[in-house]
């Protein structure tokens, strides 16, 4: 594969009818609300950003892992797959990569991102992760979240994930802007 990109976890082929597979969808979907999201998460070998990419992709978002390291980053990317969500590595160190190009490269191995998780703790200070955060937000489409994750996050990692997704998903409910659930929408049985 070229542009320092490889394909980890998800599948990537068509499936009968030659539609690419969506993220989310099917059984349990009603559990996943974030299933119309392509997440990319900076710095995803951090342990509190890992532990937000994998409550992200239990929710059904689809994430995108980089980082400064690589063998970190694939391993929070296995671990999504390997609970059947959808994960894409971009091999090239992140930072320095970042802004358009960061978004780019994502859209190469997966989908443009709809949203952005960044670890400070992948960059060398804080400013530097909140000015990658400002690029990302200004590249990023009308609508993007993009969240940062502290170093330290207060009450531990997966209490600081659950506590900033599930006060995501409530803002996209109340704005209306989440989509429908398995029981919302009437489907043909098989």
């Amino acid at each position: 594969m070229t542009g320092g990109a490889r394909r980890t976890g998800g599948s990537p082929l068509p499936q009968e009818g030659g539609a690419a597979p969506k993220p989310g969808v099917g059984p349990g979907a009603e559990k996943k609300r974030l299933r119309d999201r392509v997440i990319l998460v900076v710095g995803a070998g951090d342990l509190p950003t890992r532990t937000m990419a994998l409550h992200a992709a239990a929710h059904g978002a689809a994430i995108v892992c980089a980082g400064p390291v690589l063998a970190p980053v694939l391993e929070t990317a296995g671990l999504a797959a390997a609970t059947g969500g959808t994960a894409r590595v971009i091999e090239a160190p992140t930072p320095p990569l970042g802004g358009l190009e960061l978004v780019r490269a994502a859209a190469g191995v997966l989908a443009e991102p709809t949203d952005a998780v960044i670890a400070e703790a992948a960059f060398a200070s804080p400013f530097a992760a909140h000015a990658e955060a400002a690029a990302l937000s200004a590249v990023l489409a009308g609508g993007a979240r993009v969240l940062l994750v502290p170093a330290r996050p207060d009450g531990g990692s997966k209490a600081h994930a659950a506590r900033v997704l599930d006060a995501w998903i409530a803002a996209r409910t109340a704005a209306g802007t989440l989509p429908p659930t398995d029981t919302d929408v009437a489907r043909p049985r098989p």
